[in-house]
């Protein structure tokens, strides 16, 4: 029977063939990774962290995924870099931190760090201001009452959340066709209310607008939409 000393130097040995080189390490985060088409901010910065630890001879690039020009280069163990065009359009945009190191025999390998920054289509909720109003088609939601709703994303309306509803008005909400086919809205106590809902297709903005049959009275309303 082996100690469990002699159980990690069986595996150190196995992970790095006998050798004690510890390969270097890296992090890298985008600030902010996550926002709405709505929401885009002034600016996105990627940062990185690495750690040498036994390699030398380090340099790396930071180019964008799928491409070889490189966006940045460098030689330390940091990196810092504020992107000129801030993506706005709904989409997925990776970029990655390109690092050559040496190890001990003097072999020349590689490590990649990667980032992605996710631009969602918002989604939206609110009420109309009065009992009459409603929405028939799409061009009903104009901008003037598409800019009293709420502006969200995927991550908060899969979850129960909150409606305020300050008047006695239908209630709205907005769902972008890109987050998937809503297959139910739920409430509080987990009851199907989709059929309280009329669905108009916004075919131009790639959307599905709930708009509530009846008017509600003032309340708090919780909501759930499910994919």
């Amino acid at each position: 029977m082996i100690s469990s000393q002699q159980l990690k130097q069986i595996l150190t040995f196995s992970f790095t063939n006998g050798s004690s080189f510890v390969a270097p390490t890296c992090s890298i985060i985008a600030t902010p990774s996550l926002y709405t088409t709505d929401s885009v901010p002034g600016s996105v910065v990627i940062t990185g962290t690495l750690v040498p630890n036994d390699g030398t001879n380090i340099s790396w690039t930071l180019t964008a995924s799928g491409s070889t020009t490189a966006l940045l280069i460098g030689t330390g163990n940091s990196l810092t870099y504020n992107i000129p065009s801030v993506p706005a359009i709904a989409g997925s945009y990776s970029y990655n931190w390109n690092i050559t190191y040496e190890d001990n025999t003097g072999t020349t390998l590689s490590l990649v760090c990667p980032i992605t920054i996710t631009v969602t289509a918002s989604a939206k909720y609110g009420q109309l201001a009065n009992p009459g109003d409603n929405i028939v088609i799409a061009a009903d939601l104009t901008p003037a009452i598409e800019g009293t709703l709420t502006v969200t994303n995927q991550s908060f309306i899969i979850n129960l959340f909150p409606l305020i509803a300050s008047n006695t008005g239908r209630i709205v909400i907005v769902v972008p066709d890109s987050y998937g086919a809503v297959t139910s809205i739920t409430d509080n106590t987990n009851l199907d209310v989709t059929s309280q809902f009329n669905i108009i297709n916004d075919v131009v903005n790639s959307r599905k607008i709930y708009v509530g049959i009846n008017a509600v009275t003032p309340n708090t309303y919780y909501f759930r939409i499910n994919f």
